[in-house]
């Protein structure tokens, strides 16, 4: 998840042969079964230096987009690094990837896959592009004017009520002492233009990072039951109303005081990184393990049985200790993270057994592997009938008609 505090540096220091006869099948003769690569590793000698390891997976119909990490010299900072991310493409069943020609000033911080295309957020100048697929057309978004002196990063792009919706947060002078932080909220209007819905009254003044109360910015987002719910990292889930365009923060939930821990600070807030549509309820990821679905109060939440205590009084996570990201592709919830890295499958709603299961079959990674435990995978898209994981280490996939057996024997973790 990208934190809102980090935005110092980052405005302007970062930036098959088949086998024959009756019996059974030589080994290597034998189908694939579970995950394998989907075509896309990075430099191994790249990967650590650069940050190359991908970070954010989407699509739009059968195209797939990912970017990663990457990082860059800062001509204008000698000494210095800049954000440098790329994006490359493919299609569903192929595993050759294209670098994606960027137009110029677009460098790129956040991406949003729907049918019309993949919109790019930008680093620094407020910019927003538009690519559709098919024609290979870049179209800019026009969002935004900036004014001298000022620089916004796009942190979060969504829609609601088929609008686009765009999250930005930024210097109101980038010269000034005292540095105010602001951060629009961009809905598109019927005809074309561009109204700012953020909560009034939400700039706040440069203080140490631990300190600061950020203004309301998001990084992930989701339309359920005509309104907007956001997850905003440090500041919890927010709820825009679609009805008289006014926001109201969603009560954390009740969670041991460990997962308040946050960065090396204690917080009171639930750090939410990501939130996803699953079993018609609005599901949300916090910080150190803790898995939420959103109850019909829209006031309070159910664990999804992600934290438990073992027989000797110790709080543990069911899923990746340090979790980052939420999929569901309507009958599964999945989640990623670190710690394992491996994406784990949620059987709660599906009868017994309940719990969290590791999805390990195949030619990735098993969590018994020591190696597994540091592995880090960052994004989860499900596209058509494949579940894809956006590892710092490559990209992966799993056919869904793998998922049942491959856990069946799996014992829950609950």
């Amino acid at each position: 998840m990208k934190k809102f505090f980090a935005i110092v540096f980052a405005l302007f220091l970062c930036s098959c042969n088949t086998g024959q006869g009756s019996g059974t099948p030589p080994e290597e003769n034998k189908p694939p079964f579970g995950w394998r690569s989907a075509g896309f590793t990075p430099d191994p000698s790249e990967i650590n230096r650069w940050g190359t390891g991908l970070a954010e997976i989407t699509h739009s119909k059968d195209y797939i987009f990912i970017m990663d990490a990457a990082i860059g010299k800062d001509e204008n900072s000698p000494g210095y690094r800049r954000a440098a991310h790329r994006i490359f493409i493919s299609r569903q069943g192929m595993e050759t990837w294209d670098t994606l020609k960027l137009p110029q000033g677009l460098n790129p911080l956040s991406f949003y896959g729907d049918s019309s295309g993949l919109y790019v957020g930008s680093y620094v100048n407020a910019i927003v592009w538009h690519y559709e697929p098919a024609s290979k057309k870049w179209t800019n978004m026009n969002i935004f004017e900036l004014k001298e002196n000022q620089g916004f990063n796009v942190y979060g792009i969504t829609r609601l009520n088929s609008q686009l919706v765009i999250s930005l947060a930024g210097f109101e002078d980038t010269t000034a002492v005292d540095k105010l932080i602001i951060a629009p909220i961009l809905l598109q209007q019927s005809d074309g233009t561009w109204k700012d819905i953020a909560p009034p009254n939400t700039g706040t003044l440069e203080v140490p990072s631990h300190l600061r109360k950020a203004p309301l910015h998001f990084f992930a987002a989701r339309e359920w039951r005509g309104d907007l719910f956001v997850a905003t990292g440090e500041d919890g889930v927010w709820r825009y109303s679609s009805l008289n365009g006014q926001w109201s923060k969603v009560p954390n939930p009740n969670q041991p005081f460990w997962t308040f821990l946050y960065d090396g600070y204690y917080t009171e807030e639930v750090a939410a990184q990501d939130l996803t549509i699953y079993n018609s309820r609005l599901h949300m990821i916090g910080y150190m393990g803790g898995i939420y679905a959103l109850n019909d109060d829209l006031r309070s939440w159910t664990g999804i049985d992600s934290i438990r205590t073992s027989e000797s009084g110790v709080l543990k996570s069911n899923t990746p200790l340090y979790p980052y990201a939420l999929a569901s592709d309507g009958e599964h919830l999945f989640v990623s993270g670190t710690n394992s890295g491996i994406p784990a499958v949620y059987m709660g709603y599906r009868g017994e057994p309940k719990g969290w299961r590791h999805i390990d079959k195949g030619e990735w990674c098993n969590p018994s592997r020591w190696r597994c435990l540091g592995l880090s995978t960052y994004d989860l898209d499900v596209i058509g009938d494949t579940l894809y994981a956006a590892a710092w280490e490559g990209l992966y996939k799993f056919p869904l008609a793998d998922l049942d057996s491959s856990i069946a024997n799996e014992e829950s973790y609950k």
